[in-house]
């Protein structure tokens, strides 16, 4: 996992055990959750950076397209 997603493991799984509904099935999802929410995390932030848009060259003697 990656730095963001132990932050989240390690947040999640405290609360979890603090709460008492933390057991060992809990792993695997977990790990996946955290490094999913990791990876959406990065995106919105590329996103936020460089907008949703972007030029692409286009065809020889064209200028660039813009894709959605």
């Amino acid at each position: 996992m990656d730095r963001d997603a132990r932050r989240m493991w390690y947040k999640l799984t405290n609360f979890m055990a603090a709460c008492r509904h933390l057991t060992l099935l809990d792993g695997p999802l977990l790990s996946r959750y955290c490094q999913a929410w990791s990876y959406w995390k990065r995106a919105e932030e590329f996103l936020q950076r460089h907008g949703d848009t972007y030029p692409v060259k286009g065809p020889p003697g064209q200028g660039p397209l813009l894709l959605p």
